[in-house]
């Protein structure tokens, strides 16, 4: 089960939570009592009348799924008529034999599929014993002769020749994009009706398919998994049209300070349609080289390592902070502040330049308010990371789900997968935002979640969820996985790594350097050498989380520009740590709503303060005589 998941995930680099997924199975209907419950296994496979292989493995994921919170609906090949809101889904996970049905009717596929402009729905087959089923070389004359004349013989030498043998050498009237994605076939599908298949149509409908039990995501081009991560963050593209619209920012220079991967090249590259001159950096450990080199190759200018021999340099890091500052940036969006502190220490004359800065996280806005209780802090910045359409689902949505299946996925890289089924016990350091979300995805992967949080109003709210709580005397001995989720520099000390039983894994989620003390007690396995979980092992948190904070981001800098006032004499926001104002985070919020597909009720507007619907001098208890 937990394979199949994590290599959707993985394939797209997109969320589960939230997302529209659908689980098909062989047979004409699914039953009133099926539909109801998609997760009750072999009765609901009885009681849809499916005996297709796979057909449990598919309706077992019903139960994760929902764990983590996708919206989940079951239907069969013969009656789709259950995918009824109109909405492309996100996922669609079959069994082997539907597998093979939906990729030989394309109108049935173009009917689940999305507009080229959108990211394509990921077709997964699932094997009876719960693994990625994908048509390779073993089914590829099933797939010939099922298929039969409707290949299109110029098709085969559009496919790449790995792809070739490991699909049937024609598909039928599908039409293969660039693969932008390492292990994911994306298709065009003309509609009924349409314009057909002599291209690629606006009113085409695409789908992927998922080629790979492990997509090796990195092995696909850089330019092209940038395209994919701009294709999947239409919120943010909106705000920065508008940004750009008003010229705020024109002719000014942004340095960005993100985990510089395709998500964060992107933004960059939209960025620049503001009209203003656009810098990334980033530390050798958070920097995707290639990903790099294609930012640099479009006209960014890159402070990070754009080639692999540059990592080991050990300087790399300081040499490119400061050069990124001696930039002269007029606009930092800052990760761990770490270049705001950089800029107030060592690096002051960049303060001649700056106006102001967005911070994105949580272990970055605590020293920033330390330096601005202190009176030290000289430049206004906007608290993104505080802002709720960043912390309820980057922190505590995408950070968790990340962080878990980069977990998983990384103790079945290096130990087998093997290792990931005996998991039993898993502990998480911290129950703030980041912390709910590891210990929820967590527990939707079958683990037994307890919490160790030494606020008592966290440790309270963990208890209401399900999770035990206690100190690390009481929990640690009967760990499997420890996750730090804190932010904090030595959570997981040698003390408490003493009371751990050998061969239990440890995970950064906070993301700071040192939160798990080092070196590591022996016998204890420390993934991705402690560096944060997800965007060290993985490509950080999925596309739509990162969406709605990068257009929180954008929000921030139009924020600011509009705030701060250019030209000398003109009135300036005083140095302090602000919040994101309300009416931008709702803004990036029904955005987000409406690119969905959902809409929201119009409530009776009131002009009172407060929103009361009656004046204050009404009451229940005046008399009536």
């Amino acid at each position: 089960m937990f394979e199949v998941l994590i290599a959707a995930a993985k394939a797209g680099n997109r969320m589960l939570a939230g997302s529209r997924t659908l689980l098909v199975i062989g047979g004409d209907s699914v039953g009133a009592e099926a539909g109801a419950d998609a997760g009750s296994g072999v009765a609901c496979a009885e009681a849809a009348g499916a005996g297709a292989a796979g057909t449990e493995a598919v309706l077992a994921l019903a139960q994760p799924l929902r764990g983590l919170g996708a919206h989940v609906t079951l239907a069969t090949h013969g009656d789709l008529s259950a995918h009824r809101d109109g909405a492309a889904p996100d996922f669609i996970f079959a069994d082997e034999q539907t597998l093979l049905r939906l990729l030989k009717d394309p109108a049935a596929l173009a009917a689940l599929g999305a507009s080229p402009a959108q990211l394509p729905p990921l077709l997964v087959g699932v094997t009876a014993v719960g693994s990625v089923f994908a048509p390779s070389a073993e089914t590829r004359d099933c797939l010939e002769s099922d298929l039969g004349d409707q290949f299109i013989p110029e098709l085969r030498d559009r496919l790449a020749p790995e792809l070739r043998d490991r699909l049937a050498p024609e598909l039928c009237d599908f039409l293969a994009q660039k693969q932008q994605r390492a292990g994911v076939l994306e298709f065009s599908l003309p509609v009924a009706g349409g314009q057909g298949s002599g291209g690629s149509p606006a009113d085409n409908r695409n789908i992927a398919l998922l080629l790979s039990s492990n997509p090796q995501w990195r092995s696909a081009d850089p330019a092209a998994r940038i395209a994919w991560a701009a294709r999947g963050m239409p919120v943010t593209a909106g705000l920065i049209s508008e940004l750009a619209e008003r010229g705020s920012i024109s002719g000014d220079r942004v340095l960005v300070s993100l985990v510089l991967e395709p998500k964060t090249a992107a933004l960059a590259l939209k960025l620049r349609d503001t009209g203003a001159k656009i810098a990334v950096f980033a530390s050798a450990s958070e920097t995707d080289p290639g990903i790099a080199a294609a930012l640099a190759d479009a006209g960014v200018y890159v402070f990070a390592a754009t080639d692999n021999a540059q990592l080991a340099d050990p300087e790399l890091d300081a040499d490119n902070a400061a050069a990124a500052l001696a930039w002269q940036p007029h606009w930092l969006v800052d990760d761990g502040a770490h270049l705001i502190r950089l800029a107030h220490t060592e690096a002051e004359a960049a303060l001649q330049t700056l106006r102001g800065a967005a911070e994105e996280t949580t272990s970055g806005i605590r020293p920033l308010n330390e330096m601005a209780s202190a009176g030290e802090l000289r430049m206004p910045v906007i608290a993104v990371n505080d802002a709720a359409t960043k912390t309820l689902f980057d922190n505590r949505v995408g950070t968790g789900e990340s962080c878990v299946i980069a977990t998983l996925d990384q103790i079945a890289q290096s130990h087998g997968c093997d290792a990931v089924r005996e998991l039993r016990q898993a502990v998480v350091y911290g129950y703030g935002p980041v912390g709910q979300g590891c210990a929820r995805a967590a527990r939707s992967f079958g683990l037994t979640v307890s919490v160790i949080e030494p606020d008592p109003v966290r440790a309270l709210s963990a208890v209401v969820d399900g999770f035990a709580v206690g100190g690390s005397a009481q929990l640690l001995p009967r760990a499997d996985l420890v996750i730090s989720a804190t932010g904090v520099w030595n959570t997981v000390g040698h003390a408490d790594q003493g009371l751990l039983r050998p061969g239990a894994f440890l995970s950064v989620a906070g993301g700071i350097d040192g939160e798990i003390a080092q070196p590591v007690a022996p016998g204890l396995r420390l993934l991705a050498d402690g560096g944060g979980i997800n965007y060290t092992a993985g490509e950080g948190n999925p596309l739509e989380v990162m969406d709605l904070s990068f257009a929180t981001q954008v929000a921030a800098l139009s924020q600011l520009t509009e705030t701060v006032k250019k030209g000398a004499g003109g009135e300036s926001l005083p140095p302090d740590v602000y919040p994101v104002n309300d009416a931008a985070v709702k803004r990036v919020a029904s955005m987000a709503l409406r690119v969905y597909g959902y809409s929201l009720p119009q409530l009776p507007a009131t002009e009172r303060v407060g929103g009361a619907a009656q004046h204050w001098r009404v009451h229940r208890y005046k008399k009536t005589n």
